[in-house]
C-alpha cells in the first residue's frame, strides 16, 4: 500500500512539474512576442524624443530586465517587423490611398504578432535561452542595473 501511495506520490509531482514547465514556456514565449511587437512599433516611429514620451507614459510591455536579457534577439525580431512594414509602404506607395496614416502598418504589426513566423521565433529563442548557463548570474546581474 505504501509503495502504491509513493508510486502515486511520484507520479503526480512529475505531472504538476510538467505543466509548470509548459506554463513557464508560455509565459516566456508570450513576454518575447509583446517584447518584439512593442519593439517594432516603437522603432517604426523613428523619432528617439517621442519613443521616449511614449515609453515614460505606457509600461504595459515594459519589462526591463527580460529586455536587458534578450536585448539581441528581441531587435533582431523587431527589425525583422520593420522591414515587412517598411517593404509594404514601399510596394503601396503612390498606388493605393491610405484613408489613416498608420492604420495599416498597425494591422501589419498585429497579423505578425499573431503569425506562426513570431512563434517561431520565439521557440527558437526560448531554445537557445534554456541552453545558457548559470541563468540566475545573468538575472542577478540585469535585475541589479535597475
Amino acid at each position: 500500500m505504501r509503495t502504491l501511495f509513493f508510486a502515486l506520490f511520484i507520479i503526480l509531482y512529475s505531472n504538476v512539474s510538467n505543466a509548470q514547465g509548459r506554463e513557464g514556456e508560455k509565459e516566456w514565449i508570450q513576454c518575447y512576442k509583446e517584447q518584439v511587437y512593442y519593439g517594432g512599433l516603437l522603432k517604426g516611429l523613428g523619432e528617439k524624443a517621442l519613443i521616449a514620451k511614449i515609453t515614460a507614459a505606457d509600461k504595459s510591455f515594459y519589462n526591463p530586465v527580460f529586455s536587458v536579457l534578450h536585448q539581441k534577439s528581441i531587435n533582431q525580431s523587431s527589425d525583422y517587423l520593420l522591414s515587412i512594414i517598411n517593404k509594404d509602404y514601399l510596394n503601396r506607395k503612390d498606388r493605393v490611398a491610405e484613408p489613416a496614416d498608420g492604420k495599416r502598418s498597425l494591422r501589419i504589426a498585429l497579423e505578425f504578432y499573431n503569425s506562426n513566423k513570431l512563434h517561431l521565433l520565439a521557440v527558437k529563442a526560448y531554445q537557445a535561452w534554456l541552453k545558457v548557463p548559470n541563468k540566475a548570474a545573468l538575472i542577478e546581474k540585469a535585475s541589479a542595473a535597475y
